[in-house]
């Protein structure tokens, strides 16, 4: 199989601008259901969660030189952090744009089981896993076909 062109376009500074601010947006919305709770009790939480969603923003940036790897690493940031959720989805949605799918299998399966296992320890109210799992189950597809799509315009 021969290798693909890269398809990918320049990032000016408004390219970058309107993709942190949807990260933002992003990672406020899974954030705010419980950044309340964890700031009343487990501080540690609260704390680790600002922690690794503003490195999650940092290293996002990057995610162009070893989009495989820092999309992994943001997932597992995710993992322990909502405010990280922007970023992971940026970072994944950058990974299936490529549209390689050994990678695309890898990192939305990394998304996923980061989804559920911050679901699973931050402190939401009446939470039904069912719910919860479908959920994130439908958002992972989602933002990766969302991704592939971005590929196969590229590639046109």
């Amino acid at each position: 199989m021969e290798p693909r062109p890269d398809t990918q376009p320049e990032l000016t500074w408004v390219s970058h601008a309107w993709r942190y601010a949807l990260c933002l947006v992003f990672s406020a919305a899974v954030w705010q259901s419980v950044a309340a709770a964890e700031w009343r009790d487990p501080r540690l939480l609260f704390t680790a969660e600002v922690v690794l969603g503003v490195a999650a923003f940092v290293l996002v940036y990057f995610r162009r030189r070893a989009p495989k790897r820092v999309a992994l690493v943001i997932a597992a940031m995710s993992a322990f952090s909502g405010i990280a959720a922007g970023p992971a989805t940026l970072a994944a949605v950058s990974v299936a744009t490529r549209r390689r799918w050994r990678e695309v299998v890898l990192v939305g399966s990394a998304n996923f089981v980061a989804a559920q296992t911050w679901t699973t320890i931050a402190p939401i109210e009446d939470s039904d896993f069912l719910i919860t799992t479908l959920v994130n189950l439908a958002v992972n597809t989602g933002m990766m076909g969302w991704g592939l799509y971005i590929g196969s315009r590229r590639e046109l």
